[in-house]
C-alpha cells in the first residue's frame, strides 16, 4: 500500500501535468466507474477550482480576453507556473508574466493592477499615525522613516488599463488613458474596501522611496525638480498621513532621537 506521502505527489503529478498514469494504481475502480473515470473527475473538478480562483483575482482581465480565451491562459499559468502554496490566494502569483510571455502586453499591465489589489485586499491592518507624530521630530524629521500600512503598494501601469478598469479620471492629464503611457497608482485597502488612488510622477518616487525605507531627507529629494519641492514634499506626507497610509515614524540606529 502507497504511503500518504507517495498517494500525494502521485495525486500532485496528475493534477499538474494532467498525467494520470503514475496515480492510476492507486486509484480504486468500482462497478460503475473506471480509475480513469474517477481520477479525471477529480482532475476536472481541480481544474474549474483553480480557473475560478484566478478569475476571482483578476475579473477585469477575464471581461477583456473573454471567458474561453481567459481559462487557455489559466490553464497556460497553471501549468507554467504550478502554486505550491497551500491557500488559492496566491495561484494569480506571476499572471503578469504569463500574459506577457503569450504577448499580451495591455492585460499583462491590468493583471499588475487587479494583482496588487488582490494582495491588498489579503493583508493585514495597521493603525494610523497623525500629523502631530512628525511634527515632533523636529530638526531630526530628516532622519526619519516612515511605517506603512501593510496593504500599501505603488503600482505603474499602462494608462489605457485605468479605462478598462473603469478608472474615473478625476483631475488626471488628458493622456492618461492612453495606452502606452505610464500612470502611476497607490493600491491599499481601508476595511474590506480596496482602493488605487492616482500619483504624481514625483509623488510617486517617493511614495516608492518611503516604501523601500529611505530617510524623509531622501524621500524629500524626489520633489527637488518642483518648482516648490518643500510645498510640494509637505502636501504628498501630509496626504498620506490623511489616507491612513502612514502607520508610524522611526529613527534608524545612530540617528538623534527627538
Amino acid at each position: 500500500m502507497a504511503s500518504l506521502v507517495e498517494l500525494q505527489r502521485a495525486m500532485r503529478s496528475a493534477l499538474h501535468a494532467r498525467q494520470s498514469y503514475a496515480a492510476l494504481p492507486l486509484i480504486a475502480a468500482t462497478a460503475s466507474w473506471s480509475a480513469v473515470d474517477r481520477l479525471h473527475v477529480y482532475e476536472d473538478m481541480v481544474w474549474v477550482r483553480l480557473v475560478r480562483a484566478l478569475l476571482e483575482d483578476f475579473p477585469v482581465v477575464s471581461q477583456r480576453l473573454g471567458t474561453e480565451l481567459f481559462e487557455r491562459v489559466a490553464a497556460t499559468h497553471i501549468a507554467r507556473r504550478p502554486s505550491t502554496d497551500p491557500s488559492l490566494a496566491w495561484l494569480g502569483r506571476g499572471f503578469e508574466d504569463t500574459l506577457r510571455e503569450l504577448g499580451r502586453e495591455f492585460e499583462a499591465s491590468l493583471a499588475r493592477l487587479e494583482w496588487a489589489r488582490a494582495l491588498a485586499f489579503l493583508a493585514g491592518d495597521a493603525p494610523a499615525a497623525s500629523a502631530a507624530e512628525l511634527g515632533a521630530l523636529g530638526e531630526t524629521f530628516g532622519d526619519a522613516v516612515l511605517a506603512f500600512h501593510p496593504s500599501l503598494q505603488v503600482v505603474a501601469v499602462r494608462g489605457g488599463v485605468l479605462a478598462a478598469y473603469g478608472d474615473p479620471v478625476g483631475g488626471a492629464v488628458d493622456d492618461e488613458h492612453e495606452t502606452h503611457v505610464a500612470v502611476w497608482r497607490a493600491v491599499s485597502h481601508h476595511g474590506a474596501s480596496v482602493n488605487h488612488e492616482r500619483l504624481e510622477p514625483m509623488e510617486a518616487a517617493a511614495l516608492a522611496c518611503a516604501l523601500e525605507g529611505c530617510c524623509m531627507a531622501a524621500v524629500c529629494d524626489a520633489f527637488s525638480t518642483s518648482p516648490s519641492p518643500a510645498e510640494d514634499a509637505t502636501r504628498a506626507v501630509l496626504r498620506w498621513i490623511a489616507a491612513g497610509w502612514v502607520s508610524g515614524v522611526r529613527m534608524p540606529p545612530g540617528a538623534n532621537a527627538p
